[in-house]
């Protein structure tokens, strides 16, 4: 696994509201090129970009050259909303891949529930702009669909193995729900039931099963469902899914770096979890800056070190529904959200 850093922009409307409600600066386009630089010093051997929108930031190509002249590859997650054929173009000059292009529905009232509206329409619009750019210039760009999957879209599962491939898609991710910007606003509509969920699974590998090509799919839920699809459907090479995918990377070798440059072992850490488990004194939350690691290792930070220490710990064996699980060894249920559960939900 190669280390990575994932570096949110906060060009979104809700992440705008929380730095300016928080009157927190915006890293400026001389100290993104630094924390570029000290990623590579920390030997980040890959860098994400996340949003809001990256595609919104004026400097992100400066940026993105910067991230390949230090040796690192780059990968784009975007709403495809403000692609054009300039932009296309760029992505596939400074091999950005693979491109993520989040898309929560097939059907366009159930993708604009969530997305917004007019954004379904021109994120398809934009997925053909960026694939025809692609093929004309020979590139081995990666797309790929991101799919999260909620109560609201999950009869849309068994739809995607054809739209993608109608798309020219080769591969689509299903993940779970980060509760975070506009899903928290609509969280009761989102969660779901886990069996609802295994049964449009299985209606999307009954479909797999009979497309040749079909498309690649990674589930990134939890190994319960990957351990049965697994079993269920084992001569189906398109849904070979690894239990391991859950495991935690976080805190090396994968760090989480947010717009005004903070640094986080994960996502989880930096939200309201986060913040009880440092007034529980669970984790140490001694706030550090990315800047401030020009001569030390992000490992070495007092609030790293103790998010490592939990999740190194035996916390798993406190937790009832792990304690006796086969798959124990390949999942870890979030060290800070669980860490002093006795279950987790998904005992059922």
């Amino acid at each position: 696994v190669t280390s990575k850093c994932t570096l949110r922009c906060r060009h979104c409307y809700n992440a705008d509201k929380y730095f300016q409600e928080q009157n927190i600066p915006e890293l400026t386009p001389a100290e993104a090129e630094k924390a570029i630089d000290i990623c590579a010093q920390n030997r980040i051997q890959h860098m994400h970009l996340l949003g809001g929108e990256p595609l919104k930031r004026p400097d992100l190509f400066d940026l993105v050259r910067r991230v390949r002249a230090c040796g690192m590859s780059i990968s784009l997650t975007t709403n495809a909303t403000l692609l054009t054929g300039d932009i296309c173009h760029k992505l596939i000059e400074h091999e950005v891949s693979p491109i993520f292009i989040s898309l929560d529905g097939v059907k366009k009232e159930t993708s604009e529930f969530i997305r917004g509206q007019d954004t379904y329409d021109l994120t398809l619009k934009n997925i053909k702009l960026l694939q025809d750019e692609i093929k004309s210039h020979g590139s081995t760009t990666e797309v790929i669909i991101s799919f999260t999957v909620t109560n609201h879209n999950k009869t849309e599962i068994s739809l995607l193995p054809g739209f993608c491939a109608g798309l020219g898609i080769k591969q689509f991710n299903l993940s779970c729900l980060y509760e975070a910007g506009n899903s928290c606003n609509k969280k009761q509509y989102l969660q779901y039931e886990i069996p609802e969920v295994v049964d449009e699974l299985e209606k999307m590998a009954d479909i797999l099963q009979t497309m040749n090509p079909a498309p690649k799919i990674m589930l990134e839920l939890r190994p319960r469902f990957t351990a049965y699809l697994n079993r269920r459907y084992p001569r189906q090479k398109s849904i070979k899914y690894m239990p391991d995918y859950s495991r935690c990377m976080a805190g090396a070798p994968l760090f989480y770096m947010e717009a005004n440059g903070d640094l986080h072992p994960c996502h989880a850490t930096n939200n309201a979890k986060g913040k009880q488990a440092q007034r529980e004194g669970t984790l140490n939350f001694t706030k550090t800056n990315v800047l401030d690691y020009t001569n030390t290792r992000f490992e070495t930070s007092p609030y790293i070190s103790t998010f490592n220490a939990i999740k190194t710990s035996n916390y798993k064996k406190n937790l009832e529904t792990c304690r006796d699980c086969q798959l124990i060894h390949d999942c870890d249920p979030c060290p800070v959200v669980y860490y002093d559960n006795t279950d987790v939900p998904e005992r059922d």
